[in-house]
């Protein structure tokens, strides 16, 4: 999940149905806006009367000591504080009772709300005031963004922390006091998301996106909150609606290559494989090349793989070879492409692929069997039976389950299963122990560690597991042999 920023703010529109609730008391709010100060109102504000003069007389004295640095009032008194904004609120309520469209009542009363932290009385009451008096939306929106602010930058850390409900909760809080700014909306999708409620990260990544709109200062947000809720869709099935979230993304991002082949991938689960076959071609005829893909090698074998099981096995061939440039010696892309091979039904690159398979991991039937398979393509008897008596006399089958290479070590783990051994008479050859020699590459093919492994003699069925750890900097593939 990519999350935002907070940069200077523009302005939109409105009040999200679903934040719509009770009433919202926030200390941080409270005492964010104490700090700050009091300042003149700078907006024609009608209806004023003694009450309202009275009210704007309480907030100042109540405030004074607050604000930072100032070096004038009375030192900071939360229950004198307390008291006379509570007196404020009596006197602006009273005067909107007696006048309703008095804005200079709706203005006090919103900002005694705001200072005792009654966010959803605030927004209330600012409303009125912009319904009254339009001139005063500036300085209206200047008192909500401050709060906001104050309740959405204590978000990122909560982030790195993974205090997901905390976020919620002051989001949730944000949301009542100003709608207007995307940022919200986006972290609050990155929170639902990782805990998991897909749907309600859904409703704020769409949301986000709308708040952003095409306003050039929030390009960003927009973007990222575009490429969440196509991820979120697809995260949860809706890959249509995911398909034309994607594409939106790349008309401004046409350079983003993870993002196309998320949208080859969204494609490919609504039944669109040619157009997301035309993408993963666009991606590859790049791959290598100045600007090009950057594709990894997990991209470039799901590639191959979604080839393959399309029975494009010349293309997938292809991909799997882009892999071995990419991971000389690898195993699983050896393995693959031999599999794309026989499947195709191309003999003499089965055989010469199978041969570097089985250089690299002899004791492993279905490589031998590969082997006997491109010879058997070939129409090439003898050589056929010569691999098939090498698979006969095979004692033990080894299988690497997992392969897990990391900064300056690997772990590498498998299991060797017993068979039965038969020699060219047909007679069965008794188990027998066999030690193996591990060695792990690097990139270039220099060999970085080396272990041993003795396999026991097993009977037919019995299985072994063992466990290698190698060190050293920049291993990438394996092979063994025998000692």
């Amino acid at each position: 999940m990519r999350t935002t920023g907070l940069p200077v703010l523009a302005m939109a529109l409105l009040l999200a149905p679903s934040l719509a609730g009770q009433t919202v008391y926030n200390a941080t709010v409270a005492r964010t806006m104490s700090v700050a100060g009091y300042t003149t109102s700078l907006c024609p504000l009608k209806g004023g009367d003694f009450r309202t003069t009275g009210a704007g007389v309480s907030i100042k004295t109540a405030l004074q000591g607050f604000a930072e640095g100032s070096g004038r009032g009375a030192k900071p008194n939360e229950e004198r504080r307390v008291s006379l904004l509570g007196n404020a609120l009596k006197a602006a309520t009273e005067a909107v009772t007696a006048n309703p469209k008095n804005a200079a009542g709706w203005y006090y009363m919103g900002r005694a709300n705001l200072y005792l932290g009654d966010l959803r009385g605030a927004d209330s009451a600012f409303t009125k005031v912009v319904e009254i008096s339009p001139d005063c939306a500036g300085e209206i929106g200047g008192f909500r963004q401050t709060a906001w602010r104050a309740l959405v930058m204590p978000t990122t850390e909560l982030l790195k922390q993974e205090k997901f409900d905390s976020v919620v909760g002051l989001l949730r809080g944000a949301s009542v006091i100003s709608r207007d700014y995307p940022q919200g909306f986006l972290i609050l999708g990155v929170a639902f998301y990782n805990l998991t409620q897909y749907d309600s990260a859904v409703v704020y990544f769409r949301t986000a996106q709308e708040k952003a709109g095409n306003k050039p200062a929030l390009v960003r947000d927009r973007n990222d909150a575009t490429l969440n809720l196509a991820s979120t869709l697809q995260q949860v099935g809706r890959n249509e609606e995911a398909v034309v979230e994607y594409k939106k993304y790349l008309t401004w991002i046409p350079t983003d290559n993870k993002v196309k082949q998320q949208l080859a991938s969204a494609l490919r689960a609504t039944g669109k494989n040619s157009e997301a076959s035309a993408i993963d071609q666009e991606l590859l005829a790049s791959s290598g090349t100045a600007g090009g893909a950057d594709l990894t090698s997990f991209q470039l074998m799901t590639m191959g793989n979604t080839l393959f099981n399309e029975k494009r096995y010349a293309e997938a061939a292809g991909v799997y070879q882009k892999l071995l440039a990419k991971e000389p010696g690898s195993r699983d892309a050896l393995f693959n492409l031999a599999n794309a091979y026989f499947a195709g039904g191309d003999g003499p690159k089965l055989v010469t692929t199978a041969g570097l398979l089985l250089a690299i991991d002899p004791m492993n039937e279905d490589n031998h069997k590969l082997l006997s398979q491109g010879y058997k393509l070939q129409h090439d008897t003898t050589n056929m039976l010569k691999a098939i008596e090498k698979l006969f006399l095979l004692p033990t089958h080894v299988v690497v389950t997992s392969f897990a290479p990391k900064k300056g070590s690997a772990k590498l783990v498998g299991t060797a299963t017993g068979r039965e051994a038969l020699d060219v008479t047909g007679k069965v050859v008794p188990p027998a122990s066999v030690t193996l020699v591990w060695e792990f590459l690097d990139l270039n093919g220099a060999v970085v560690a080396t272990k041993e492994v003795t396999i026991p003699a097993l009977q037919p069925g019995a299985k072994n597991e063992f466990t290698i750890d190698a060190s050293g900097d920049g291993i990438l593939v394996w092979r063994y042999r025998h000692k």
